[in-house]
């Protein structure tokens, strides 16, 4: 299973559309590791520490019906996947010669869902990555 975000912010899983997605983050971060030293006068001396990725979505909900319920996903299945712990692949990037995709594997951190008065429903996610992030450059 793999969730994709590709040119548009359309949001995919396993190259189905299943919804547009209005906003799309990536977050990078790396812990430091502190030492002082008295050889060097007790001055800090630190170096890079683990890395950590999140990647963050808000989308418009779908919620599929009919035949489509049988083979798409849609905001709904994000919430089990939540439930469940399930880690899953993701790629996020565009399409465009010059653009770069990131891709690995990651779970949902949270989750939220909200309506309107207008009766739209939207959905939030995190994203925590779990494992190396692939970059591929599109030539």
């Amino acid at each position: 299973m793999a969730i994709e975000i590709v040119t548009g912010l359309i949001l995919g899983l396993n190259g189905i559309e299943v919804g547009c997605a209005q906003t799309v983050s990536w977050g990078a971060s790396r812990t430091e590791i502190v030492a002082k030293c008295a050889a060097n006068g007790g001055t800090k001396v630190t170096r890079p520490g683990d890395k950590a990725y999140t990647l963050s979505v808000e989308a418009l909900a779908r919620v599929a019906t009919g035949v489509d319920a049988a083979g798409n996903f849609t905001y709904v299945n994000l919430e089990q996947l939540f439930e469940d712990g399930t880690i899953f692949d993701f790629e996020v990037g565009g399409e465009e010669v010059g653009s770069t995709k990131k891709s690995g594997q990651c779970y949902v951190l949270s989750y939220s869902e909200s309506s309107n008065l207008d009766g739209e429903t939207t959905w939030s996610a995190d994203f925590s990555v779990t494992g190396d992030v692939t970059y591929t450059a599109n030539a």
